[in-house]
């Protein structure tokens, strides 16, 4: 009996000895990234076609996919986030989905401790929210599963690409109302700081057309407090955009005549700048 727990363990050392670490088929990718205030992460599996027809095949319609391979892919926000007009709470969710040929489900599950493999094992019972989208075809071809994350401001948009097809979806923060509070809650304590009067300014300017009439009002007040080219300048942004000629020419002949008498550094440049805004 000794000798035969002996060949056993013998046995054992030899297959563990003769294997080799080789690249794993499917590996593991994962991304994390700041939209607006909210950090978003993402781990996924990345398995490969491999000459394989995937979706209706490897990967059958009407069945939930755990949207890669190995362990489930889970998505993670840091703060609460908009999805198909859905809040989701921060947390972390399984991102599983459910493809078709003409429409795919998107599920988040908050259980990430499964691995989803088996799709008749799935439960309801922790999931959070189901939406639908609308698969389309690829531009070119994607050996590997991918999952990208394409930054829009303060929001984003997740895009899914294996094969020739692909599914989005939206992704909103909450960043500019919280930013927009922050502002107005630092005006209040601070209503006299020519700094904080122009970020105000130069943050809603990032929105365009955002309360243009409130923009030229803080700028305003920021100029008579302290005089600088930058504030000029943000005055100078808001009648072009509002296509206010006479007013964009006299704020100009204004800054021009600041530059002049207060000769900054790069002040000649700077005037050449102003200057270039007439003839847009």
């Amino acid at each position: 009996m000794k000798s035969f727990y002996t060949l056993c363990l013998i046995i054992l050392c030899h297959i563990a000895s003769a294997q080799v670490e080789l690249p794993d088929p499917s590996p593991e990718a994962s991304f994390s990234q700041h939209v607006g205030y909210t950090r978003i992460n993402l781990r996924y599996g990345r398995p490969a076609a491999r000459n394989r027809k995937i979706f209706g095949a490897l990967v059958p319609y009407g069945k939930v996919w755990r949207t890669g391979a190995g362990r489930c892919t889970i998505v993670q926000f840091d703060a609460s986030v908009t999805i198909g007009g859905r809040n989701i709470p921060a947390g972390a969710y399984a991102l599983l989905t459910m493809p078709n040929t003409n429409r795919w489900t998107v599920i988040l599950n908050s259980d990430t401790t499964k691995v989803y493999g088996r799709p008749d094992d799935y439960r309801t019972t922790t999931e959070l929210y189901r939406f639908d989208v609308t698969p389309e075809k690829t531009a070119r071809y994607y050996e590997s599963l991918s999952l990208m994350l394409d930054v829009t401001r303060y929001d984003a948009e997740l895009t899914l690409a294996w094969e020739n097809t692909q599914i989005r979806f939206g992704i909103q923060t909450h960043s500019d109302s919280v930013a927009t509070a922050r502002l107005e809650t630092a005006l209040k304590q601070s209503p006299d700081n020519p700094d904080l009067l122009g970020q105000a300014v130069e943050y809603m300017a990032l929105h365009y057309n955002k309360d243009m009439p409130r923009q030229l009002q803080l700028v305003d007040r920021a100029l008579a407090i302290e005089k600088s080219a930058w504030l000029y300048r943000l005055k100078t942004d808001i009648y072009s955009r509002q296509g206010r000629p006479a007013d964009l020419q006299k704020t100009v002949k204004e800054a021009v005549a600041f530059l002049k008498e207060t000769k900054p550094e790069g002040w000649q440049r700077t005037i050449g700048l102003f200057e270039e805004q007439l003839n847009h």
